[in-house]
């Protein structure tokens, strides 16, 4: 939902094709969750709770808005907070993360940056989050891995 909401706004900044990464991130995104409800963790945290509800509590503030930079600093705050939870795990078990697809989403943000047809804070603000997280997150894996055999 999130990554719909920053494609919505990303499209109506002119974004151009550097929305469609985010577009078709959100799709994978449904595929994901999917997924995640038949082999997901099972340890769900009050942290974890917390995180989602916060997330969960921003995306009516979001509707009442009509001002798209406002929706992605929002949608933006919550995927930062939404990957605490996938940190603190993987810092933990770093082997059970894919760090490939860290690693690989690198290239895909760089590339969607790229493509953005009219710069400015609505259009690349969330994609270049999403390659910082990406970014802390394969450092962290290789790392943590690298202290853990």
């Amino acid at each position: 939902l999130l990554t719909f909401i920053a494609f919505a706004a990303q499209f109506k900044g002119n974004a151009g094709a550097g929305a469609w990464v985010t577009g078709v991130t959100g799709v994978v995104c449904i595929l994901i969750t999917v997924a995640s409800f038949r082999r997901g963790e099972k340890n769900i945290t009050r942290g974890d709770w917390i995180t989602f509800i916060a997330g969960l509590s921003a995306i009516p503030v979001w509707m009442m808005t009509s001002n798209p930079l406002l929706a992605v600093i929002i949608v933006t705050a919550i995927d930062v907070s939404a990957v605490i939870p996938t940190f603190r795990k993987a810092w933990v078990k770093p082997y059970e993360e894919n760090s490939f697809m860290y690693g690989f989403n690198l290239p895909r943000h760089i590339c969607s940056m790229a493509a953005i047809q009219s710069l400015s804070l609505v259009t690349v603000l969330y994609p270049a989050a999403l390659f910082f997280m990406n970014l802390v997150m394969y450092v962290m894996l290789k790392v943590r891995r690298t202290k853990i055999v």
